[in-house]
């Protein structure tokens, strides 16, 4: 008799795509992995909402006022930005707001345009393409007031009290921004700023409207070096990180004339989209051109086997809609993105960022932020519904949870077995009980053959099976929605003979 211990480590992925994961091949869907231990995302809860967007929501972001009681989310989208407090979504759209697209656009070259001859007959020349992002709100906060830029349809800087009925411009600062970053020191950054795609400008400190440079303020401005455009600010501890599609910037305050230092901390490693970075404990996560990359005092790659499963099946076209969140009650950074043919982010990727490991799964969301203002992290999706994360157990809209092993063989393979029982070790909740979570054994006799689907299996102590096959691999599904965690599942087999 032989009792294989099936581990599910840290590093198994999802969606029925298969990776080497530490001598053996996973899969999974929604599920979180943690030292070891596996155990389902958390459910979401649709928010009660007196309103409805218009538009297609990007931007999120929460925060509390001085002396109000209740959490505020800013929702912007491509033609609006709303307030949500209390459950009611106001519109604060500014009344000569520049609105832009819902999706990126694309134009070739027109007949005649470049070279004669260059490009397909009818079509026109490629190098000459166009190419108009959809537009995406930059938020930010300056103490109790909402900062905000709409790019790169509109590019102005507006401002909001939390009072007025809608955002107001800000008096005297540049237009024709890409963005908006507040800086530890209360600095407000307007990116790309005046239509230099590299400029960063800054007002005097504690100042909204006093923008320019003299000997009685600390305004200031910088063009950050390369050939790159600016794409996201975020502020971090003790600096201010700035990302071009290029490269990666850091912005230290230093006082004196020059006000700020910025030095290049890396190239190479461009942000693919304004929204696919985040700041946790020290350090920077973000989604680039072709990988992951990570800043913890060094820019470097963040080695990850789910690279080629996002970059070999990521519809670069809608790259702008990539979007990153947190969830730092477990050390998680998300990273979300259209796949395939998809035109919104239908899948995303985590990363564990305590224990270093990757997993991933499908959830259509378009923007999202964690909790801390509010008790549940929030998401969006592009209909405009509000939800709160990790709340419950209901997985509304998506597959339920699943785990999937890789074929298990006995030796090299070379030897037929027959599997007489499964060992689970399950640990669930109130509500729950062994059992919650069905098995299937897909069984082969050969590598290429068809697989024979064995089950459904309700698990027991022991779980009685009875198959005879060269491989096996084992699937986990769950039945009954509720917290529930994995160990070490055993399957008991005896080898038979060599053919």
């Amino acid at each position: 008799m032989a009792l294989f211990p099936l581990r599910f480590p840290p590093g198994v992925l999802a969606n029925g795509t298969k990776y080497q994961a530490k001598g053996r091949w996973y899969s999974a869907q929604l599920v979180r992995f943690s030292q070891g231990a596996i155990r389902p995302v958390g459910g979401w809860q649709a928010v009660p909402v007196t309103g409805t967007a218009a538009g297609a929501p990007r931007s999120l972001l929460a925060w509390r006022r001085t002396g109000d009681s209740g959490p505020m989310l800013a929702v912007g989208t491509n033609s609006h930005i709303y307030s949500f407090t209390s459950g009611t979504l106001t519109d604060r759209t500014p009344a000569d707001l520049s609105a832009g697209g819902a999706d990126t656009v694309f134009g070739l070259g027109g007949f005649g345009a470049g070279a004669f001859g260059a490009g397909p007959f009818g079509t026109g020349d490629r190098s000459q393409t166009t190419e108009v992002e959809a537009a995406i709100w930059h938020l930010d906060t300056f103490g109790d007031k909402l900062m905000g830029v709409l790019a790169p349809s509109d590019g102005r800087l507006f401002s909001w009290d939390g009072i007025t009925d809608t955002l107001e411009l800000v008096s005297g600062a540049p237009t024709s921004n890409r963005g908006v970053v507040v800086t530890p020191e209360r600095f407000v950054f307007v990116l790309g700023a005046a239509g230099d795609p590299r400029k960063v400008q800054w007002s005097s400190q504690e100042s909204l409207t006093e923008w320019t440079a003299s000997e009685t303020t600390t305004a200031g401005d910088f063009i950050l070096p390369g050939s790159g455009r600016i794409v996201r600010g975020i502020r971090g501890r003790g600096e201010t990180l700035i990302w071009t599609n290029e490269a990666l910037f850091a912005c230290q305050y230093v006082g004196g004339t020059l006000v700020y230092s910025f030095g290049q901390l890396g190239s190479g490693c461009g942000l693919v989209a304004p929204q696919a970075a985040v700041v946790m404990d020290g350090k920077a996560a973000w989604m680039g051109q072709n990988c992951f990359y990570v800043y913890d005092g060094y820019v470097r790659p963040a080695p990850s086997a789910v690279s080629d499963y996002v970059f070999s099946n990521f519809n670069s076209a809608m790259r702008v809609k990539c979007w990153a969140e947190t969830r730092a009650d477990y050390s998680e950074a998300w990273f979300h993105f259209p796949s395939g043919s998809a035109t919104e982010p239908d899948r995303y990727v985590i990363w564990n960022y305590l224990e270093d490991h990757w997993t991933m799964g499908e959830c259509a969301r378009t923007a999202g932020i964690d909790r801390g203002a509010f008790d549940y992290p929030i998401c969006v999706t592009s209909d405009g519904v509000l939800w709160e994360h990790e709340h419950g157990s209901d997985h509304t809209g998506e597959v339920l949870p699943y785990l999937e092993s890789g074929p298990l063989e006995i030796g090299d393979g070379e030897r037929v077995m027959m599997v007489r029982q499964l060992v689970p070790d399950e640990a669930t909740r109130a509500g729950q009980g062994l059992g919650s979570l069905h098995a299937h054994l897909y069984s082969a006799i050969y590598p290429t053959a068809t697989e024979t689907q064995n089950g459904p299996y309700t698990l027991a102590n022991p779980t009685p099976v009875r198959i005879t096959s060269r491989q096996v691999r084992l699937r986990l599904d769950e039945t009954v929605p509720g917290d529930w965690r994995i160990g070490v599942l055993r399957i008991d087999a005896v080898p038979r003979g060599l053919r």
